[in-house]
Protein backbone atom coordinates (compact mmCIF):
# COMPACT_ATOMS: atom_id res chain seq x y z
CA UNK A 1 0.00 0.00 0.00
CA UNK A 2 1.45 3.47 -1.16
CA UNK A 3 0.96 6.43 1.44
CA UNK A 4 1.21 9.30 -0.92
CA UNK A 5 0.33 9.47 -4.74
CA UNK A 6 3.53 10.16 -7.52
CA UNK A 7 6.50 8.56 -7.60
CA UNK A 8 8.47 9.56 -5.10
CA UNK A 9 11.90 7.81 -4.75
CA UNK A 10 15.44 8.44 -3.95
CA UNK A 11 17.90 8.21 -7.13
CA UNK A 12 20.44 5.67 -6.46
CA UNK A 13 23.55 8.30 -5.20
CA UNK A 14 21.18 9.56 -2.75
CA UNK A 15 20.33 6.15 -1.58
CA UNK A 16 23.81 4.95 -2.03
CA UNK A 17 24.68 8.11 -0.13
CA UNK A 18 22.21 7.34 2.26
CA UNK A 19 23.03 3.63 2.71
CA UNK A 20 26.88 4.73 3.16
CA UNK A 21 25.96 7.30 6.08
CA UNK A 22 23.53 5.25 7.85
CA UNK A 23 26.58 2.41 7.98
CA UNK A 24 29.11 4.95 9.20
CA UNK A 25 26.49 5.14 12.61
CA UNK A 26 26.08 1.57 13.10
CA UNK A 27 29.68 0.79 12.69
CA UNK A 28 30.61 3.42 15.04
CA UNK A 29 28.43 2.21 17.35
CA UNK A 30 29.55 -1.45 16.96
CA UNK A 31 33.13 0.15 17.07
CA UNK A 32 32.41 2.09 20.36
CA UNK A 33 30.79 -0.90 22.07
CA UNK A 34 34.08 -3.13 21.17
CA UNK A 35 35.80 -0.50 23.71
CA UNK A 36 33.25 -0.39 26.70
CA UNK A 37 31.27 -3.69 26.68
CA UNK A 38 34.76 -5.45 28.90
CA UNK A 39 34.16 -3.01 31.06
CA UNK A 40 30.51 -3.41 31.20
CA UNK A 41 31.29 -7.43 31.79
CA UNK A 42 33.81 -6.73 34.69
CA UNK A 43 31.10 -4.99 36.66
CA UNK A 44 28.42 -7.82 35.99
CA UNK A 45 28.09 -10.18 39.25
CA UNK A 46 25.91 -12.86 37.10
CA UNK A 47 28.56 -15.42 35.23
CA UNK A 48 25.87 -15.91 32.52
CA UNK A 49 25.61 -12.13 32.10
CA UNK A 50 29.08 -11.74 31.98
CA UNK A 51 29.69 -14.57 29.16
CA UNK A 52 26.70 -13.16 27.13
CA UNK A 53 28.89 -9.50 27.03
CA UNK A 54 31.65 -11.75 25.92
CA UNK A 55 30.03 -13.51 23.54
CA UNK A 56 28.55 -10.13 21.91
CA UNK A 57 31.79 -8.94 21.87
CA UNK A 58 32.73 -11.69 19.49
CA UNK A 59 29.44 -11.26 17.24
CA UNK A 60 30.37 -7.19 17.38
CA UNK A 61 33.75 -8.62 15.81
CA UNK A 62 31.88 -10.54 13.20
CA UNK A 63 29.65 -7.86 12.13
CA UNK A 64 32.34 -5.52 11.57
CA UNK A 65 34.20 -7.64 9.67
CA UNK A 66 31.09 -8.05 7.67
CA UNK A 67 30.57 -4.14 7.42
CA UNK A 68 34.09 -4.06 5.94
CA UNK A 69 32.88 -6.32 2.88
CA UNK A 70 29.96 -3.78 2.49
CA UNK A 71 32.10 -0.81 2.52
CA UNK A 72 34.54 -2.95 -0.03
CA UNK A 73 31.05 -3.64 -2.17
CA UNK A 74 31.15 0.47 -2.55
CA UNK A 75 35.01 0.47 -2.84
CA UNK A 76 34.75 2.81 0.21
CA UNK A 77 36.23 2.30 4.05
CA UNK A 78 35.01 3.46 7.36
CA UNK A 79 35.90 6.84 7.99
CA UNK A 80 35.04 7.47 11.75
CA UNK A 81 31.93 9.08 12.96
CA UNK A 82 30.97 10.63 16.31
CA UNK A 83 27.51 8.35 16.94
CA UNK A 84 26.99 10.34 19.78
CA UNK A 85 23.14 8.63 20.87
CA UNK A 86 24.69 4.85 21.08
CA UNK A 87 27.40 6.95 23.24
CA UNK A 88 25.02 8.62 25.44
CA UNK A 89 23.36 4.99 26.01
CA UNK A 90 26.69 3.55 26.63
CA UNK A 91 27.70 6.14 29.27
CA UNK A 92 24.50 5.38 30.96
CA UNK A 93 25.48 1.82 31.33
CA UNK A 94 28.65 2.34 32.85
CA UNK A 95 27.36 4.75 34.74
CA UNK A 96 24.49 2.30 36.17
CA UNK A 97 27.07 0.23 36.84
CA UNK A 98 29.57 1.96 39.17
CA UNK A 99 26.16 3.18 41.12
CA UNK A 100 26.66 3.05 44.95
CA UNK A 101 24.86 1.48 47.35
CA UNK A 102 22.93 -0.60 44.69
CA UNK A 103 22.66 -4.19 44.72
CA UNK A 104 25.11 -6.60 42.32
CA UNK A 105 21.67 -7.84 40.79
CA UNK A 106 20.43 -4.59 40.81
CA UNK A 107 23.64 -3.17 38.72
CA UNK A 108 23.41 -6.17 36.48
CA UNK A 109 19.73 -5.41 35.72
CA UNK A 110 20.86 -1.80 34.74
CA UNK A 111 23.94 -3.05 32.04
CA UNK A 112 21.10 -5.58 30.44
CA UNK A 113 18.29 -2.64 29.97
CA UNK A 114 20.34 -0.56 28.58
CA UNK A 115 22.20 -3.31 26.41
CA UNK A 116 18.80 -4.51 25.47
CA UNK A 117 17.83 -1.00 24.08
CA UNK A 118 21.52 -0.86 22.09
CA UNK A 119 20.69 -4.16 20.53
CA UNK A 120 16.49 -2.99 19.98
CA UNK A 121 18.91 0.18 17.92
CA UNK A 122 21.19 -2.00 16.50
CA UNK A 123 18.51 -4.54 14.41
CA UNK A 124 16.44 -1.47 13.63
CA UNK A 125 19.73 0.23 11.49
CA UNK A 126 20.18 -3.12 10.10
CA UNK A 127 16.64 -3.87 8.53
CA UNK A 128 16.87 0.16 7.53
CA UNK A 129 19.88 -0.73 5.93
CA UNK A 130 18.85 -3.99 4.27
CA UNK A 131 15.99 -2.31 2.68
CA UNK A 132 17.71 0.45 1.34
CA UNK A 133 20.43 -2.43 0.15
CA UNK A 134 17.16 -4.07 -1.67
CA UNK A 135 16.69 -0.77 -3.35
CA UNK A 136 19.68 -0.59 -4.63
CA UNK A 137 19.99 -3.95 -5.86
CA UNK A 138 23.04 -5.73 -4.17
CA UNK A 139 21.40 -9.06 -2.95
CA UNK A 140 25.52 -9.66 -1.60
CA UNK A 141 25.08 -6.80 1.12
CA UNK A 142 21.77 -7.68 1.76
CA UNK A 143 23.03 -11.13 2.70
CA UNK A 144 25.77 -9.97 5.17
CA UNK A 145 22.97 -7.29 6.39
CA UNK A 146 20.83 -10.28 6.79
CA UNK A 147 23.79 -11.91 8.61
CA UNK A 148 24.41 -9.24 11.11
CA UNK A 149 20.25 -8.79 11.70
CA UNK A 150 20.92 -12.59 12.98
CA UNK A 151 23.70 -11.85 14.99
CA UNK A 152 21.83 -8.58 16.98
CA UNK A 153 18.71 -10.75 17.59
CA UNK A 154 20.30 -13.70 19.02
CA UNK A 155 22.51 -11.54 20.96
CA UNK A 156 19.35 -9.64 22.32
CA UNK A 157 17.67 -12.60 23.03
CA UNK A 158 20.04 -13.71 25.17
CA UNK A 159 19.86 -10.57 27.06
CA UNK A 160 16.15 -11.02 27.09
CA UNK A 161 16.54 -14.54 28.69
CA UNK A 162 18.91 -13.18 31.17
CA UNK A 163 16.70 -10.62 32.32
CA UNK A 164 13.69 -12.66 33.24
CA UNK A 165 15.89 -14.54 35.20
CA UNK A 166 16.61 -11.89 37.56
CA UNK A 167 12.41 -10.19 37.10
CA UNK A 168 11.10 -13.62 36.95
Amino acid sequence: MRLFNGHLKLDEEALTNLFLGQLGNIYCSKSHLLSVLPGLSAKASFPELKNAILEGIDNIKMQILRMDVIYSNFNMVYAEEKCMGIKSITLEAHLASHAENKSPLFIDMSILTHLRIIESIEITSFNILKDIAASLNNPDVSTLLNQNIQSAMNTKLIFELISKEYIS
